[in-house]
């Protein structure tokens, strides 16, 4: 874990994205005897080895899933990606790509 922080703080994409799979790998085998495996369903993992195998530096799951996301770098990078998650989904789920966030949330009465 102490290498995400360096990692995100030089920019280093492959290093962070790296530092961030070992992390969700870590984090889905605490889980794996109650979601069935490292990943919350075998659609999951699979998407997962298949997105690191299609070159994302990072890979992981949002909580329990079963979404999952790969990152990239640069906007060419992710649409290439996200066709290819299309693709291999069919019409199974859903797929988005977009860019991270570079501000915090805005929280406003109104």
């Amino acid at each position: 874990m102490l290498g995400l922080l360096p990692a995100a703080a030089e920019g280093d994409m492959n290093a962070f994205g790296s530092a961030l799979t070992a992390i969700q790998t870590i984090t889905g085998r605490w889980f794996a005897p109650i979601q069935g495996g490292t990943f919350a369903s075998t659609v999951s993992a699979d998407l997962v080895r298949r997105m690191t195998d299609w070159g994302a530096a990072g890979v992981g799951q949002s909580s329990w899933g079963p979404t999952v996301y790969g990152l990239v770098e640069g906007e060419s990078a992710a649409c290439q990606l996200a066709e290819r998650v299309r693709n291999a989904m069919g019409a199974g789920g859903s797929v988005f790509d977009g860019p991270f966030r570079t501000h915090g949330a805005c929280v406003t009465r109104g």
